[in-house]
């Protein structure tokens, strides 16, 4: 037992209280924490965690558990010496029949739990006067129902959980009144109470060891409430049998997905640490495998890669752990055993990312092979779209610019979004640009690196462009040459903006990138279909679950692949997109994109600069080096210091102390510190940078960041107040949005899906002579679609009157909008939002909040924020001395 006495002596120093009793009604009146607007935030207990799967449990069809947020809140816990305490903490489970285990710290006369607590049910709870009629309700039993199963229910001896679907079952039979259907109904706690009879264990343990999976393994999610209970339950019990033979099976979520079929559940040694009782059960050697395998993952973490020396691991086990030599070889040859690491030379492996890096190179190397895919582009057709500098001084005459302002980007913040069609684009390549372009043309994979407005996505936008607009000629002249043909069928009267007539749906040039936003800005840039890599694999797993064969993925013509921001993107999501494209798609052409000197993925693995270093020995790599905004010379410089580790360099410091503050930058001015005095608030300050501060003379063009969401908060509301002319909550402390707010999406949604429809149309069609056709999804776990005609009453509330949602236009996590509209018509309230651009959408208010997350964005959290075209940008430090 070497291995228990080590942990043991490391646990947490004292100062908490360990709390053992009953939980009690919540009295109403007893708010929770930071429950002052119930209109939908964003971060409440209905926002799942976004899931990843790898290709392997996508193929395989693994049950994926979601995972929840549980919301802090408060309860009361009745110890059996009869003293309540009030509790601040996250507690999935609240009924007043059941029984915690939580250590709780006390702060300022407040308990507040340390960690989550672990659950029994109180089987004898029920006999008390005031629960059983609680638990009928909450079970939904008709009022009627209940009243006369009180009064026909025995005295003695007192009713119990155990007992109650015999005593159902008796007065069904007596009195002819069957509640038992609504007592086992999976909408209601009954089904999952009954449940936890069997499930001691996984009671007890499973809150503390898979806090976040909780809700969905008890079933508390309401769309798993709708699907047949027996999987879920016996899930359940093949969990209790795990954590009475093998409880170190759960530290391990390799084993729990071979065994199981359960893929992201994964309990932490730190649980485990929460769970004494259930540590002394495990042997030595699985609790040393465990030690080791937490260690191998946190400097995998720390050090962003797939691998940990093994003299550091062993350092690490020894010294910071204090495990011996001997038992922590032994440890290892478990691991390697039971495939949770890969020993390789002198290297320790975690095994899915040691794989993850073999599937890429596998399939760069499969791709390399393959017949290539002939773009029949040339380089005088790119080069060719693009006018001389004869024509780009006459067209900079012409609108009253000189030549010096034209960079590779013909908009004026630089990014080319305001570029127009490739033939009028007045965009003159460098060298490196024009050698990436051949690289493309020339090889199947490509990767180009450079940091921002050095020009890649102008490359990547060049290419395509040029062989779609050739493509299109073609087939144009076809079309023409056929329609001249008196016999000519119909059917061949094309679009000239179409490539393919019998696949003019087809995708074959795919963009994409890590986030949402950043995919929009892709599609927006470059004019050509683009997606979240999240959203390839999703389609994938979505047309699987179809299982017709009639049916072709969406993404099966792929030929060429684009990834952008490769640096953000973890070697796992790459890994199953790329596997997906070429087993199911026809992948010929990859290109990547990124900066090899940014910060890699938060997750181990370096994708962008391994596939970089290993490519350039074939010249396949290139780093654009030329910065064409030229207005943003500075802040690339200050991103290169900031990569180095050296200090910022600012081009106007400003002092702000409350009372005076020192002349205010002007305009021309990029990089600017702000400081603070001691008696200067952040409010002060933002208020006076919005009356005098460059740049924030409207809130179109400008942007506040912030690294904490309270700070977030305060600038919102000061800059509704100057912007918008009101506050940002009304008198019942709820957020509201009116015209002219500067709002964002905090969660990715399609737009078909908050798009308003009438209240009786959720599962049926709607017959009207003068109806719309719009795809909505239904509110199903499963990924079905349906077609839903929309009222015209409805659709002509909004603009969305006379347009047709597409099917994946999507409003995405990041993405910023105007509101225009705001208008309330048969009781069902519609926003107008507006990216100022080109994108305008008509909107119901409440799926707004609730899908997309709508929130005000004139403050924006640093790691949600993603730079948008801005022209007249402010990058401000506040710094408080």
């Amino acid at each position: 037992m070497a291995a228990y006495r080590g942990w043991r002596g490391r646990r947490r120093a004292g100062g908490f209280t360990e709390l053992r009793g009953r939980l009690l009604p919540v009295k109403d009146e007893l708010p929770a924490p930071g429950d002052s607007d119930s209109d939908g935030d964003s971060e409440g207990p209905d926002d799942p965690d976004p899931e990843f799967l790898d290709a392997e449990e996508i193929d395989g069809g693994a049950r994926q558990v979601k995972s929840w947020r549980v919301p802090s809140t408060r309860v009361i816990i009745k110890t059996k010496d009869s003293t309540e305490y009030i509790v601040n903490g996250s507690f999935p489970l609240d009924d007043p029949w059941w029984s915690v285990n939580v250590k709780v710290k006390v702060y300022q006369s407040r308990f507040y739990a340390i960690g989550p607590p672990s659950y029994e049910l109180d089987d004898d709870s029920l006999g008390e006067v005031s629960i059983l009629p609680l638990f009928l309700h909450k079970c939904n039993v008709p009022d009627v129902f209940t009243k006369d199963f009180l009064d026909w229910l025995p005295r003695d001896p007192p009713v119990t959980f155990s007992t109650l679907r015999e005593l159902a079952n008796d007065f069904d039979m007596e009195e002819g009144k069957n509640i038992l259907p609504y007592l086992q109904n999976l909408s209601s706690p009954g089904a999952f109470v009954f449940l936890s009879l069997e499930i001691p264990l996984v009671m007890k343990y499973l809150p503390r060891l898979l806090p976040s999976k909780v809700r969905s393994l008890f079933l508390l999610d309401s769309n798993d409430q709708k699907s047949p209970g027996e999987c879920q339950c016996n899930l359940l019990y093949d969990l209790e049998r795990m954590l009475a033979d093998d409880p170190w099976k759960l530290g391990f979520g390799l084993i729990l997905y071979r065994e199981l079929h359960l893929c992201g559940c994964e309990a932490s040694w730190e649980s485990f640490l929460h769970c004494e009782d259930l540590l002394v059960r495990i042997p030595s050697l699985q609790i040393n495998a465990l030690i080791i395998y937490n260690e191998l993952k946190k400097k995998c973490m720390e050090l962003g890669d797939t691998y940990v020396e093994l003299s550091d691991l062993n350092t690490a086990v020894t010294n910071a752990q204090d495990m011996p030599v001997e038992d922590a070889w032994e440890a290892l040859e478990f691991l390697k055993t039971q495939e949770i690491v890969v020993m390789e030379q002198k290297r320790i492996f975690l095994y899915r990312w040691y794989w993850y890096e073999m599937h890429i190179a596998e399939y760069i190397q499969n791709i390399v092979q393959r017949e290539p895919w002939s773009l029949d582009v040339y380089e005088e057709d790119v080069f060719g779209n693009i006018s001389s500098p004869h024509e780009r001084l006459n067209n900079a005459d012409e609108q009253g610019t000189s030549n010096g302002e034209t960079a590779a980007h013909c908009s004026d913040n630089g990014d080319g979004s305001g570029c127009a069609p490739a033939e009028r684009c007045s965009t003159q390549l460098d060298a490196d640009q024009k050698k990436a372009v051949r690289m493309i043309l020339a090889n199947p994979v490509t990767v180009i690196s450079g940091k921002g407005g050095c020009g890649k996505t102008t490359v990547v936008s060049q290419v395509f462009k040029s062989m779609m607009k050739k493509e299109n000629e073609e087939v144009e002249k076809a079309c023409k040459a056929l329609e001249e043909d008196i016999d000519a069928s119909e059917e061949w009267f094309c679009d000239a903006m179409t490539s393919n007539p019998d696949h003019s749906n087809s995708i074959r040039v795919l963009l994409t990138a890590p986030t949402g936003k950043a995919a929009s800005l892709l599609k927006k840039k470059t004019d050509l279909p683009a997606a979240t890599l999240h959203q390839v694999t999703c389609s994938y797993s979505a047309w699987r679950k179809l299982d017709n064969d009639q049916v072709k993925w969406k993404f099966s013509n792929v030929e060429a692949l684009v990834v952008d921001e490769a640096s953000l993107v973890s070697v796992r999501m790459f890994s199953a997109v790329l596997k997906l494209l070429y087993s199911y798609g026809k992948l010929a052409k990859l290109v990547i994109l990124g900066d090899v000197r940014q910060l890699p993925s938060i997750e181990p693995g370096n994708l962008l600069a391994d596939v970089f270093a290993a490519l350039s020995r074939l010249n396949w790599a290139i780093e654009l080096k030329t910065n064409h905004r030229a207005e943003s010379q500075l802040i690339v410089d200050n991103a290169t210091r900031i990569s180095h580790q050296f200090d910022v360099e600012f081009d106007a410091y400003v002092h702000i102390d409350g009372h005076n503050s020192s002349a205010m930058a002007n305009g021309d001015k990029k990089f600017i510190l702000v400081s603070l005095a001691h008696d200067a608030d952040l409010s002060t300050a933002i208020s006076t940078l919005l009356k005098n501060g460059p740049g924030l003379e409207d809130d179109k063009h400008s942007q506040f960041i912030a690294f904490r969401r309270n700070d977030c908060l305060l600038i919102n509301e000061v800059c509704c107040k100057h912007y918008s002319k009101h506050t940002m909550k009304n008198h019942k402390n709820k957020f509201q949005f009116l015209c002219d707010d500067k709002v964002c999406c905090t969660k990715n949604a399609y737009v078909k899906d908050l798009v308003s429809r009438p209240r009786n149309s959720s599962n049926k069609l709607i017959t009207s002579s003068s109806s719309q056709m719009v795809t909505i999804s239904q509110p199903q776990p499963q990924f079905e679609e349906a077609r839903i005609l929309l009222d015209n009453s409805v659709l002509e509330s909004g603009d969305q009157a006379n347009k047709e949602v597409e099917e994946d236009d999507r409003l995405c996590n990041g993405e910023i909008f105007f509101v225009v509209n705001d208008v309330t018509r048969d009781r069902i309230r519609e926003l107008t939002l507006s990216d100022g651009e080109d994108r305008e959408y008509t909107l119901n208010y409440k799926a707004l909040r609730s899908r997309s997350g709508l929130q005000h964005a004139w403050a924006r959290t640093i790691h949600t924020f993603q730079v948008r075209p801005l022209q007249n940008s402010l990058k401000a430090l506040l710094d408080q001395y």
